[in-house]
């Protein structure tokens, strides 16, 4: 008797690899399924939870195989998230390129290096060179630092590439190369052409290879060690027949041309890559070595197809039904990296008389019609309706990476089903899927609603058939009507099948099967909640309570002698700061004339006094000193008493007028409102002046103030001149002042204040200081 089986994707591919053909040889990555070990080992690596042995083949097989080398040879099962989580060192790592979407942390090239000065702070930019990929072409899409994804889409840097914006906005900077590059990194030549160790080379080109450039600043708050990257990267471009022309297709791609090829998400377009082999420039082939007729595109077509097909989403729009992405390190087997992929989409791939036939999404059309009397009833026959219930999953548990995590590993929606567990007798029985090769969510849900549904298809028979039952071929589907097991046009998935050779009689063992366990309604869709894998800033602490007021400094009799400035804040509790700066600055101008730091931060206030002057509007701030982010408080403001100089300052030599107001700036002018003279002056005498007054417009037009002098000589008074202006334009009270000095020798000095309007403005003026002070004589 001569066999056909179908075969599971471990012994398929061991097949494949096994017998590649010469006509194009060369190098072949992968670790052959041989003997006794390897089959076991690669059954058991089919397995996901107890129900995913859909073969009679597959069963007996691995239930030889697991009970004398499960505890040696099981593989562990891969993990859910990215293969490179972490960004890796060293020279012996295995080579990689993306499939589909994916992510990586890619491996470092060189250790990392530091350069230039910011400052006085010197090594101020660091450096990483990390390698994405072995293949040239892949794109980068996003970049993940330290858990956050950062756009780079500011100004391109000369040496360092595109800035960041956003938080690392003037502190990263990014440079991609897809392998297509032909020259060194002219940044890299320039800041590490000459570096002490390692240094950057014109012949380090990296033709072929992906890589990013990532250049930070140094900042304390933004980085508390070296950053972690992750790179969100779109796949190698791989070949399609369903665009080639010359196969059958449209399009122009072409297998011998890779320039013609296209990235792509369908898992079917990836394992029939695999299935003919991936070239690795310079390495060798990655995969097999299939010729394109051993790989039928009738039934490939198919499966690719099914992928695309648009499935509704519950939020509205479509997308293709079956996608996959993964990394792929050339240390994995193939036929590993094909279980993934087919796991995405409830795929299959069976060998047929030497071809590799496909099918995506389930059970298909039936094929074969049969009834009772088509059985072959010479022949042995057997059934099993049931597996005992502590061999039946009724719930079914998922995890895939999640790029809205981070790509961090996310447990999908539980699928459970309350009729199923009263069937199982009360118990929740709950397969453990991985999907590593499955980053869209939505896709996860489908894959889990049909595996589980098909698991729940427990009737499994052994019959023959007689010569015109050979039509049928692993992977169809057959539709038997059964009047002694209640059968009405039941499908059945063909398992295995076995030719006799010398009646033609088709044996086979077949399992039930429903085409509707994989249909699809937005009703199924279960809602996914996402933590977002922004970094949440830890916000800047600054001053609480904050505030500043005008403040007189006293003598011991309690008289106002110097305007000050008191800066007040609660100080309680502030346990992390250590000190607290101010600054202040004349409002005006914005000239800074003050800045400190006072360490008692539980004193609540400071008086500022040294080089504050009266009737002067003032601005400050404070800021804490932490060993986290710190931030200023906003700028207060403030207008300073108007305190002159007193008796006991000046020896007696002061004169000042004062009126209190509030008075009309009478229509026309000028109208004087008071003069202050200081009497005969002799020389080497310095004389200060202030005027200092509250005044505004309360009709229309700006009514004018001007401060006028005229000085006595030889018993001759001068004309009067004016000193300063002042132009009064707002509605609401506001001060004007002005100081100056004089020097000389005079008869007298004489101050005069006027006002000029074109109509009177009632109660417009008031509090207005006049002063002369002799400070030196």
């Amino acid at each position: 008797m001569m066999g056909r089986w179908m075969l599971p994707v471990w012994f398929a591919l061991s097949a494949l690899i096994v017998s590649a053909g010469a006509a194009e040889a060369g190098p072949v990555f992968f670790a052959a399924l041989s003997g006794g070990a390897g089959v076991a080992a690669a059954a058991a690596a089919t397995t996901v939870g107890s129900f995913f042995t859909s073969t009679i083949l597959g069963r007996l097989l691995g239930s030889v195989a697991l009970s004398l080398l499960q505890g040696a040879l099981t593989p562990k099962p891969p993990t859910p998230g990215i293969t490179t989580q972490f960004t890796q060192n060293g020279g012996i790592n295995p080579c990689a390129f993306v499939l589909g979407k994916s992510a990586t942390a890619g491996d470092m090239i060189t250790p990392p290096m530091t350069h230039g000065k910011v400052g006085k702070t010197p090594n101020a930019y660091l450096t990483f060179v990390i390698e994405l990929g072995d293949i040239a072409g892949q794109t980068l899409s996003r970049v993940l630092i330290d858990g956050d994804y950062v756009a780079f889409t500011g100004a391109v840097h000369a040496s360092y590439g595109t800035a960041a914006v956003g938080r690392l906005a003037g502190y990263a900077w990014l440079k991609y190369y897809d392998g297509t590059q032909t020259v060194a990194d002219a940044g890299l030549l320039a800041k590490y052409g000459t570096y002490p160790e390692r240094p950057w080379l014109s012949d380090m080109v990296g033709t072929g290879m992906c890589y990013a450039i990532l250049t930070f600043r140094y900042n304390r708050e933004l980085y508390q060690a070296y950053p972690q990257c992750r790179f969100e990267m779109g796949g190698i471009k791989l070949y399609d027949p369903r665009f080639d022309s010359t196969v059958g297709g449209s399009g122009a791609q072409r297998w011998n041309n890779p320039a013609t090829w296209a990235a792509t998400d369908n898992p079917f377009v990836m394992t029939y890559n695999i299935k003919r082999g991936i070239t690795l420039p310079g390495l060798g082939i990655w995969g097999g070595d299939a010729m394109a007729d051993d790989l039928p595109l009738a039934s490939w077509f198919a499966a690719m197809n099914g992928c695309n097909v648009a499935t509704p989403l519950a939020a509205g729009g479509t997308e293709p039904a079956w996608r996959a992405g993964i990394e792929v390190t050339v240390d994995k087997e193939p036929a590993a990296i094909i279980e993934e992929l087919l796991k995405t989409c409830a795929g299959k791939v069976a060998e047929v008389g030497g071809q590799w036939k496909a099918r995506v999404g389930g059970a298909g059309l039936p094929v074969y019609f049969m009834t009772d009397a088509d059985i072959v009833v010479t022949k042995p026959q057997d059934y099993d309706p049931f597996p005992s219930s502590g061999q039946r999953m009724n719930g079914i548990d998922a995890q895939y990476p999640d790029p809205a995590d981070g790509w961090e590993p996310k447990a999908a929606p539980s699928r459970y089903n309350a009729t199923w567990e009263a069937e199982d007798g009360g118990k929740r029985r709950v397969a453990a899927l991985n999907l590593p090769a499955c980053p869209y969510p939505n896709q996860v849900q489908r894959v889990m609603t049909g595996y589980i549904a098909d698991e729940r298809r427990f009737r499994r028979h052994n019959f023959v058939l007689p010569p015109d039952a050979a039509i049928i071929e692993p992977l169809d589907v057959i539709s038997w009507t059964s009047a002694r097991n209640g059968y009405v046009t039941k499908l059945f998935d063909v398992a295995e099948m076995v030719d006799d050779v010398r009646r033609l009689n088709q044996g086979m063992a077949v399992r039930e099967v429903d085409a509707a366990d994989f249909g699809w309604s937005t009703g199924l869709e279960l809602p996914v909640t996402y933590a977002s894998a922004a970094v949440v800033a830890i916000p800047a602490q600054s001053v609480e309570g904050f505030d500043l007021l005008a403040h007189t400094v006293t003598d011991d009799a309690g008289a106002n002698r110097r305007a000050a400035l008191r800066l007040t804040w609660n100080g309680a509790e502030q346990d992390a700061v250590t000190a607290l700066e101010y600054e202040v600055r004349v409002a005006a101008t914005g000239l800074l004339i003050k800045r400190g730091t006072i360490t008692d931060v539980a004193a609540d206030e400071l008086i500022v006094a040294d080089g504050i002057l009266s009737a002067t509007t003032y601005e400050a701030r404070m800021r804490p000193v932490a060993a986290i982010a710190t931030s200023w408080t906003a700028w207060d403001i403030v207008t300073t008493a108007p305190v002159p100089l007193s008796q006991i300052d000046l020896d007696g030599q002061k004169f000042q007028t004062i009126i209190a107001g509030p008075l009309t700036i009478a229509a026309g002018g000028p109208t004087t409102i008071l003069t202050l003279a200081t009497g005969p002056i002799s020389a080497g005498n310095f004389w200060n002046r202030a005027i200092n007054f509250h005044a505004r417009r309360t009709a229309a037009g700006a009514p004018s103030l001007n401060l006028d002098r005229r000085n006595k000589e030889g018993g001759v008074w001068g004309a009067w001149y004016s000193v300063q202006g002042f132009s009064v334009a707002g509605t609401t009270w506001d001060q004007y002042s002005d100081p100056g000095s004089f020097v000389g020798t005079y008869d007298d000095v004489e101050y005069r204040l006027t006002t000029t309007a074109s109509i009177a403005h009632a109660n417009a003026l008031r509090d207005i200081y006049l002063t002369l002070v002799n400070v030196v004589k």
